[in-house]
């Protein structure tokens, strides 16, 4: 952004970190996004997030199982016996676009 894009939000009393937050939403990124998506997002591979992940410097949503009877219910495999939901959240990772965009706001002030 230019100083003069710069001197009109000022005028309009927004600062250049909330106009990056308001053009990455209207720019179809999604709020949650699965690690392959993310890493596209950030511009690093997968592997360097789910370190991240790791690590804690990066927290994840997993959202929780729905309480309906259907998702509840004993999986059925052929031949083997019926095995019950795991767990009380889904397994499906989501990383929030906030999240990645504070990381990357915390490595420009280290810089």
């Amino acid at each position: 952004m230019g100083t003069a894009a710069t001197e009109e939000l000022a005028a309009q009393g927004k600062t250049r970190r909330t106009a990056d937050r308001q053009s990455a939403a209207s720019t179809g990124w999604p709020r949650l996004m699965p690690v392959l998506i993310a890493a596209q997002y950030i511009g690093l591979s997968p592997w360097v997030l789910e370190q991240y992940i790791a690590d804690g410097t990066l927290t994840v949503i997993r959202p929780p199982r729905p309480r309906t009877p259907k998702a509840m219910r004993p999986r059925r495999s052929k031949g083997r016996k019926p095995s019950p939901p795991v767990g009380e959240h889904l397994r499906r990772v989501l990383i929030d676009r906030e999240d990645l965009e504070r990381l990357v706001d915390e490595w420009r002030d280290r810089a």
